[in-house]
């Protein structure tokens, strides 16, 4: 299950109108990308993701099928989404690019907006969410065909992990961001935050 569906049906619990309203907005928006059937190298997208691997040599390492491209009309914003697999690991990538002129220079950024790796090892399947492809941000397991919250053993991140979909009460929340930096790197699944309940 996606990050974005658990974030919608963690704000339907909340009542939280408006990243609802943002997740309608984003599924409009996301009706206009062109898909694209065939996997050739001689697409002209092919090129575009090259430059994602010059800045970032994470991505060379992966054979990838490109899903879909948005492109704004004035060609100064790109969004791409795609699969990708070295042996038994399988990714899926979220890249994006925009340029802009200030005061006569020309700006590019690249950025890599998801990026998932997914194994099986154990009999068990392992999902590691990075940071550019390379900082890990959470890394859970869980058993079973389907990756459900409430099955999830986080091996790294849990609170990033929760913070992250606004799960958190506010004493959590507070306790989390006074100490992030110790609580990002706690292993395992057994630390519990004060709370308001």
């Amino acid at each position: 299950m996606s990050l974005w569906l658990i974030k919608f049906i963690a704000a339907i619990k909340r009542g939280n109108n408006s990243f609802l309203i943002g997740i309608v907005f984003l599924l409009f928006a996301c009706s206009e990308k062109e898909p694209i059937e065939e996997k050739d190298s001689s697409h002209p997208y092919s090129e575009k993701l090259k430059e994602f691997e010059i800045v970032f040599p994470v991505l060379s390492a992966y054979e990838w099928e490109i899903h879909s491209v948005f492109t704004s009309e004035d060609g100064n914003e790109l969004e791409m989404e795609l699969d990708g697999k070295i042996g038994d690991t399988t990714v899926v990538a979220a890249l994006s690019k925009w340029v802009e002129i200030r005061e006569n220079n020309l700006i590019k950024s690249h950025s890599i907006s998801r990026f998932i790796k997914k194994y099986v090892s154990d009999s068990v399947i392992h999902k590691i969410h990075t940071l550019g492809g390379e900082e890990e941000l959470f890394h859970y397991y869980y058993q079973g065909e389907f990756d459900l919250p409430e099955d999830r053993i986080f091996i790294k991140g849990k609170w990033r992990y929760l913070y992250g979909l606004d799960v958190l009460d506010s004493l959590q929340t507070r306790y989390y961001l006074q100490n992030k930096d110790s609580l990002n790197e706690v292993k395992g699944d057994l630390l519990t935050l004060p709370s308001n309940q």
